[in-house]
């Protein structure tokens, strides 16, 4: 039985996106707030704002794709870079 297509991963999966999306958006209220502590102008806050829009489509697509889509969605291209810089050594001589 494939773990990650399960309810109990589903759950599991769910609850620590959305505890990572709490703490970027804690992070990026700190940093607005010392943003603007530091410069006292409300127009140095928007580039948080706009991370923070950025960071919620994100987690909004997150949210909608079941999390095997998302594991194959990181991991291919690793494994990508992985077999090429495999590749490269091999054609160097080094035994792999």
């Amino acid at each position: 039985m494939d773990f990650i297509n399960t309810e109990a991963f589903n759950f599991f999966w769910k609850v620590i996106a959305t505890i990572g999306m709490v703490g970027l958006c804690y992070g990026l209220i700190k940093s607005a707030a010392a943003s603007l502590k530091r410069t006292g102008k409300w127009t140095s806050v928007l580039d948080e704002i706009g991370v923070g829009i950025l960071l919620i489509f994100v987690y909004i697509i997150i949210m909608q794709n079941p999390a095997s889509t998302i594991f194959n969605f990181l991991v291919t291209p690793i494994v990508f870079l992985w077999n090429l810089a495999l590749a490269f050594f091999r054609q160097l001589g080094f035994p792999l």
